[in-house]
C-alpha cells in the first residue's frame, strides 16, 4: 500500500473529525445520522476508475443492530484501513434472502440467487460489462471472468462517496447540512470567516472530495447518477440524456480537466449498464 498516498488521504480526513464529533454527541442528529463511511475499496493511485456516489446509504448502522453508536470507518483507523475491500463484494450486500425467518448472504458472483440490494447488484453487472469488454476471450469462461474482476479489476479502481455522512436518503443528508450551518463552532471547521449555511457545509465536503481526487489522480471518473454530477461539478449540461461524457475542471485555477462519465438512475437503469461501459471504455483509452 503507497504510505505517502495513505498519508495524504489521512490528512484531509482529519479535517472531517470534529464534524464526526458533533454528530455523535449532539442528540438532533440522532434519528439522522447513520454513520460516517470515507473509502469504501481498496485505496489504488492512479486508478483507471474512480467510482463516487452522493453519500452512504444506512446499511453499515443496520449490521450494528442492537449495538450501541454509530459505524465510523475512516481510513486513519488502521483495523479498517487494514481490512478495506470493495463494498459490493461483501456476502449478502448484493444478494441474498432470508427463508424461513434465516438470513442466507450469497457471495457477488452468484449471479443467479435472489438480489438483495439492486444497487450493488447493477454496480457488479458493470464490473462484468466492462471486464467482459476489455478481456473478450473471458466472457465466456465465468470464473476467469469472476477472477479477473476480483483480482485485476479490483486493483484499478477507487469507491467512495462526494459525502461521507451516512444517512437512509438525501432527505435526511440536507436536514444534516442545515442543522450543521447552525452548530456554533461550525464556520471555524469549516474555515470561514462569514455566516455558514447549509449550501456551504454541503462546500465543505464537495471541496475535501475535490482534494481527494487530486491526491488519487484517477483516469477518469464515474458519478453514480446526475444528481452526484451536478453535486461534484456544479453543472447540469446533462439533460436529455442517458449516458453523458465531459472533461472538467473541479475548480477554476485547477490545471487538470478531469474525464467524468455520469448517467440516469431514474427507474430502472440496467438497460443503460451497456452504453455506460462503452462510455467508461471510450475515456480510459
Amino acid at each position: 500500500m503507497n504510505e505517502n498516498l495513505i498519508e495524504e488521504l489521512v490528512k484531509i480526513e482529519n479535517k472531517y473529525l470534529p464534524i464526526i464529533k458533533i454528530l455523535e454527541i449532539n442528540p438532533v442528529y440522532k434519528k439522522l445520522y447513520r454513520g460516517f463511511i470515507t473509502i469504501q475499496s481498496k485505496i489504488n493511485h492512479n486508478p483507471e476508475l474512480l467510482l463516487l456516489g452522493i453519500n452512504p446509504g444506512d446499511g453499515a448502522f443496520k449490521e450494528l443492530k442492537s449495538k450501541e453508536g454509530f459505524p465510523k470507518r475512516i481510513i486513519s483507523d488502521p483495523v479498517y484501513l487494514k481490512s478495506l475491500n470493495l463494498d459490493w463484494f461483501k456476502k449478502g450486500n448484493a444478494r441474498g434472502e432470508f427463508i424461513e425467518k434465516k438470513w442466507y448472504g450469497y457471495h457477488w458472483f452468484e449471479k443467479t440467487k435472489k438480489i438483495n440490494n439492486s444497487f450493488p447488484s447493477r454496480m457488479i453487472d458493470i464490473l462484468y460489462s466492462y471486464s467482459e469488454k476489455l478481456h473478450p476471450d473471458k466472457k465466456h469462461d465465468i470464473r476467469k471472468l469472476n477472477d479477473l474482476i476480483e483480482n485485476d479489476v479490483h486493483n484499478k479502481i477507487v469507491y467512495t462517496n462526494i459525502c461521507p455522512i451516512a444517512t437512509v436518503s438525501i432527505k435526511e443528508l440536507k436536514e444534516i447540512f442545515n442543522l450543521l450551518s447552525k452548530e456554533k463552532n461550525i464556520a471555524e471547521i469549516i474555515g470561514t470567516k462569514d455566516k455558514v449555511t447549509s449550501g456551504m457545509v454541503k462546500n465543505f465536503f464537495r471541496q475535501r472530495m475535490i482534494d481527494t481526487i487530486n491526491v488519487i489522480k484517477p483516469k477518469a471518473i464515474v458519478l453514480l447518477g446526475y444528481s452526484a454530477y451536478q453535486d461534484l461539478t456544479l453543472l447540469n449540461d446533462y439533460k436529455g440524456q442517458n449516458v453523458f461524457i465531459n472533461e472538467v475542471k473541479l475548480r477554476k485555477n485547477d490545471q487538470t480537466k478531469y474525464r467524468i462519465i455520469s448517467f440516469s438512475r431514474q427507474g430502472n437503469w440496467s438497460p443503460l449498464i451497456d452504453e455506460i461501459t462503452n462510455a467508461i471504455i471510450e475515456q480510459i483509452k
